[in-house]
């Protein structure tokens, strides 16, 4: 069994988890005598900084010294020492995943930007920034960001930062595959380092590249770049990245059949974290060595080695590694004929991808309800502002029209022309109190559009499917659910938009609303052929509240499976709408109890057109007109 995934995991884990080759032992005691004499100044503000950078992954100590850091910044009134100790402490919470965290003190670093003292501080937000987008797989974004990086750091003339928002955009396109493309980036970061002797720099690129060529099919491009890496990094005294080369050359040695060079890279690998008692780096290397092992054809000394590396991860809470390490021991125990122990191999790799889809499950909802109330938020005070702002220009604008008039007046029309002007004023502020309401009706809509209780009821349905193992149709239904929020976002801000957007999300609301209520919903939805679907544009989630409330107060309380249909016709220029269930129904003088805070705002923003007809037990049919234009 080869684990060629191993070397991709190795930079992972080599890079994430080994805190105690953060730094040398006489920097840090000669940071910590300084911090002992320092005053309670910028100069300490600094040396907090160094610490915490110094620790590199060890997000426990990062976290302490940012928090000193950041105390005495706020207390000296010290905006680029506070920032810094911010992204210190980002750091912190982006080695130890607690990406909420995270979030928050990015947006703190960015309410900050405006300040005079930051103005050269952009990048190194949209750095950090970019690597909070990729943790939540919003990579194209992530790219967007490590670009406008690495311009600002370029424009500003900082080389060294505008070599590592390069780096980190061939590893991301590293990531996606994209190995031709990494390629690129990573000989432009390369020619960067090396051009302000940044040795470290370069040995780190050199590494990645050397995995690079491998996936590409030149294992003896990956050597030669593998072996330059390991050569400078002994130079500078980087265990971290000796021990990540190392590994990365010793599976390149496998697959070219010299399996005790491989073993020898691998056991230096094991002493050095044995030493710092690192077990999860540990179990790597002894992975790494019992795959050598299979290879080599000596599948009882792969067994020692694999049980030696589950028991190595006994406490582990890496889910990741010990499914590979009961993956290895499954292959061995197959090639030894042992079938009923490797069945029970394939029993615990079983329960552990439930532990981690349920997970990332948690994680994927999380990360959902955030970004959907973070966007929906800055959506609807964005648009809230800049309506309010139009509808004070105008009262100002007539206000000053009006005066100009009394002015310009004889005396002789001054009665005439007060009368004239203050019923022209009262019907203009009448017209601006319309409009207002207006766009009060316009934000009361979206922020009503869709029932929180749906949202949450939708995510736990989705959570429901994953754990009841049908990966498949719950990653369609998170792909439709996020979907949906993303039409929401996009259209918060717009006052029409094309029939066709507008049906895909209703569908889209549908199709969860059906997995929510366990299938009791069916649903059509048809449209006159001579309406242009593409090119007529309405008012945004005009359909789903109607729909909503024929979910909620009509098929659901029958206890029954129910019908929902959807009819749109052309009707002198607009559309007429139809709404139909076949639910409880109701009577007439129950219709305001019956109706959903969605529906009666948008009936506002209908001008009240809406047409109700009902009885209890025969369903409810709703008809309005939806204003449109082609």
């Amino acid at each position: 069994m080869r684990l060629n995934k191993l070397i991709l995991i190795v930079l992972i884990t080599l890079t994430c988890g080994c805190s105690a080759f953060a730094e040398p032992t006489g920097q840090r005691d000669s940071l910590l005598q300084q911090l002992n004499i320092a005053g309670e100044d910028t100069n300490k503000v600094w040396l907090l900084n160094q610490l915490a950078k110094n620790s590199i992954h060890n997000y426990e100590e990062i976290y302490q010294w940012a928090n000193q850091q950041l105390e005495l910044s706020e207390s000296l009134n010290y905006p680029k020492g506070k920032f810094y100790a911010l992204m210190n402490l980002s750091d912190a919470f982006y080695f130890s995943a607690q990406f909420d965290r995270m979030h928050t003190i990015l947006t703190q670093m960015e309410q900050m930007l405006p300040h005079q003292e930051l103005e050269n501080e952009q990048g190194i937000y949209l750095l950090l920034l970019s690597r909070f987008l990729k943790k939540t797989g919003e990579y194209d974004q992530a790219a967007i960001h490590l670009l406008e990086a690495r311009d600002h750091f370029a424009q500003i003339g900082n080389r060294k930062r505008e070599a590592d928002a390069i780096t980190d955009l061939a590893i991301l396109h590293s990531n996606l595959g994209q190995y031709g493309d990494a390629a690129k980036y990573y000989r432009q970061a390369l020619n960067l380092y090396e051009r302000h002797d940044d040795m470290k720099g370069v040995s780190h690129v050199l590494s990645h590249m050397g995995i690079v060529a491998y996936y590409q099919g030149y294992p003896d491009s990956a050597e030669y770049f593998l072996l330059r890496a390991l050569d400078i990094q002994k130079v500078v005294n980087s265990a971290l990245t000796i021990a990540s080369s190392k590994s990365s050359l010793g599976n390149i040695y496998i697959e070219s059949g010299r399996y005790d060079e491989a073993l020898r890279l691998f056991d230096e690998n094991y002493q050095s974290y044995s030493a710092i008692r690192d077990t999860t780096n540990m179990a790597l290397a002894v992975l790494q060595s019992a795959d050598a092992q299979i290879e080599k054809g000596d599948n009882r000394q792969a067994l020692v080695l694999a049980n030696k590396a589950l028991e190595l991860l006994r406490h582990s809470e890496d889910l990741n590694m010990t499914k590979n390490a009961y993956e290895l021991l499954a292959a061995v125990l197959e090639n030894l004929g042992e079938f009923p122990e490797a069945l029970n191999a394939y029993k615990e790799i079983s329960a552990i991808e439930k532990k981690i889809n349920a997970e990332e499950t948690a994680q994927k909802v999380i990360e959902v309800e955030r970004r959907y109330q973070f966007e929906r938020q800055q959506e609807q005070i964005a648009l809230l502002t800049e309506k309010n702002k139009v509808s004070e220009l105008e009262l100002d604008r007539n206000a000053n029209a009006l005066r100009a008039r009394t002015y310009l007046t004889a005396s002789l029309s001054l009665l005439i022309i007060m009368l004239i002007g203050g019923g022209w004023f009262v019907r203009r502020q009448h017209q601006l109190r319309e409009q207002k309401k207006a766009a009060e009706l316009e934000h009361r809509a979206l922020r009503t559009q869709m029932n929180p209780h749906f949202i949450f009821n939708a995510l736990n349905s989705i959570q429901r499917i994953y754990l009841e193992g049908d990966i498949d149709e719950a990653n369609e239904y998170i792909a439709d659910f996020s979907t949906l929020m993303r039409n929401i976002l996009e259209n918060s801000n717009k006052s029409a938009i094309s029939l066709h957007k507008e049906l895909e999300t209703l569908r889209l609301y549908l199709g969860l609303e059906k997995l929510r209520s366990r299938n009791k919903i069916d649903y059509s939805i048809s449209v006159d052929p001579e309406i242009d679907q593409l090119n007529t544009k309405v008012p945004p989630l005009v359909i789903q509240p109607f729909v909503e409330n024929a979910i909620w107060h009509g098929i659901l309380p029958t206890k029954e499976k129910g019908n929902i249909d959807i009819r749109l016709s052309p009707r002198n220029g607009n559309l007429h709408c139809e709404v139909s269930d076949n639910g409880v129904g109701m009577n007439p003088d129950d219709r305001t109890k019956s109706t959903s805070k969605g529906m009666a705002i948008t009936e506002q923003r209908l001008g009240n057109k809406v047409e109700i007809e009902s009885s209890p037990g025969s369903g409810t049919r709703v008809t309005f007109l939806i204003p449109a234009n082609t």
